[in-house]
């Protein structure tokens, strides 16, 4: 395996995100994944970029393994001190208890403008990934 961060991150997400039952993902399942979103990434393809021998996805595949592992297609080349998974899944935590919460508001014009606010906090919090 290289050291290039693309194959550092995407190994990290096979090993980091999991089933609900807490059993990881196998390379099979995200090909069939990525193919219901629109874009199929081969169980070989994802094979050749875990080992690093290809290097250069085009933009439409980091999109959809992205969007497989619920993580912002910026996770892939941005190094951080912090492990970035934990950072997204506390955010979206976070997120999911607010909106919880603004359910159980019963002023129709005040849940709609906390929705609004929460929706402005999930993008600002999108950017930062």
């Amino acid at each position: 395996m290289t050291g290039s961060l693309f194959t550092k991150r995407l190994n990290q997400l096979f090993e980091e995100k999991c089933h609900p039952d807490g059993e990881r993902y196998r390379e099979a399942e995200v090909e069939v994944g990525t193919m219901q979103l629109g874009s199929r990434v081969t169980v070989s393809y994802l094979s050749r970029l875990r080992s690093g021998s290809s290097s250069n996805p085009t933009f439409e595949k980091i999109g959809v393994l992205a969007k497989f592992f619920d993580v912002s297609p910026n996770y892939f080349f941005r190094e951080d001190k912090e492990p970035m998974l934990e950072q997204v899944s506390s955010a979206r935590s976070e997120m999911a208890e607010i909106a919880r919460r603004i359910e159980m508001v019963e002023d129709d014009e005040m849940k709609s403008l906390f929705l609004d606010m929460l929706r402005l906090l999930e993008d600002v919090e999108q950017a930062k990934v």
